[in-house]
Parts: C-alpha cells; structure tokens; sequence
C-alpha cells in the first residue's frame, strides 16, 4: 500500500496516534487526510520524520499555529516532496514559520507547498 486516503473521516486523536505509529512501519508515500477533526493532525506531523511519506494533504483540518511550528520543526528531517494546505487557519505568520522548516531542510526536497488565505 502505497497510498492511504482518509479524507473526511472521524478517526478522533486516539486513531491519529495510532495511524501515526503504524505509519512509521509502513510503505505509505502519499497520505491524503483532509477535512479530518481539530486536533488529529498533530498526531500524524508527529511522525513524519519516521515514515515514508512524500506527499500529504492536510486541507481544511483547522491548522494554526501551533501545527505550524510542528511542520517547521519535523520538515527538516521527514521525506516529503509535496505539502497540501489549502483552506485552513495559516495566515503570514503561521506561513513564514513553515517556510523555516522548509528552508532549513537539509534535503531541500520540497516540490511544493500549497496554501490558501480562504478558510472554510
């Protein structure tokens, strides 16, 4: 399995832990998690340093800044190429702050980051 889509889904924080530990094991690269409950994200930004995933969609989750500062802190040492964060709560600020983790990328293997001002 390659690639996971649990778009709108209620998975709840106890299952985004546990998705983001099985992730860790797993031979996913493309991870699809939009329109999820406040709060599951953290969970799977988490681990990204410790799986596979190139390309995760994060779209309309109610990201801030606190999700923010975890994608500026866990960029630097996961595989992703690709960022979808299209319609949630990330604004200049909670951008620049992601932008660090990008930049700061020993890799620097980011294809792409989407983002939108719009919130839905």
């Amino acid at each position: 399995l390659k690639y996971l889509d649990l778009s709108h889904n209620s998975i709840g924080a106890a299952g985004a832990e546990a998705l983001g530990s099985a992730l860790a094991t797993s031979q996913i690269t493309t991870l699809h998690l939009s329109r999820m409950q406040r709060g599951c994200s953290e969970a799977i930004i988490k681990a990204l340093p410790q799986t596979k995933i190139e390309e995760l969609i994060l779209d309309s989750n109610g990201l801030g800044m606190k999700e923010a500062k975890l994608l500026r802190d866990v960029l630097p040492q996961s595989q992703l190429r690709e960022l979808s964060l299209f319609y949630n709560e990330l604004w200049d600020e909670e951008a620049l702050i992601i932008s660090e983790g990008i930049v700061n990328s020993q890799l620097c293997l980011i294809d792409g980051c989407r983002m939108s001002k719009e919130t839905r």
